[in-house]
């Protein structure tokens, strides 16, 4: 009969609950990851429009197109500025994930430590055990040889 651990089920539950939180905590990370590239992506055409606009107002501009390059160009701050927004939100979320993640490591750890310290003993009951039996067999044979 080998080791058999007495909260296997609750060991397993722990880890499908750290796997679980560890999902969420990467989807959590990617969401922020897009967003913060979707403002750089903004900003970067943000920052196009506006040389553009400079160089087009030098050439000479239409005042219809001056007001389409603005309103462009509001739209784009309004877009970041939303951004920003969503940013700060996901990562607050990510740090509240995160938090969940190091407490499911944490009592999943705690239940491998507490496998860990069963089967110790275990192993060095089975050892004392062996040894006993040992014992028994060198005496009778001592006996049975007298």
């Amino acid at each position: 009969m080998g080791f058999r651990f007495r909260f296997e089920t609750l060991l397993r539950v722990r880890k499908i609950r750290e796997d679980l939180a560890m999902q969420e905590f990467s989807k959590i990370q990617k969401h922020l990851k897009d967003l913060e590239m979707l403002k750089s992506f903004n900003e970067s055409k943000r920052s196009d429009t506006r040389q553009q606009f400079i160089q087009k107002i030098d050439a000479g501009l239409k005042s219809a197109d001056i007001a389409t390059y603005q309103s462009y160009l509001s739209r784009l701050d309004a877009e970041i500025g939303q951004l920003d927004k969503l940013i700060i939100q996901a990562g607050r979320q990510l740090d509240t994930k995160r938090e969940e993640l190091l407490k499911a490591k944490k009592e999943f750890k705690a239940m491998e430590r507490l496998r860990e310290i069963d089967e110790q003993r275990y192993r060095t009951r089975q050892q004392k055990d062996d040894m006993r039996f040992m014992d028994e067999l060198a005496i009778l044979r001592y006996g049975s040889r007298q």
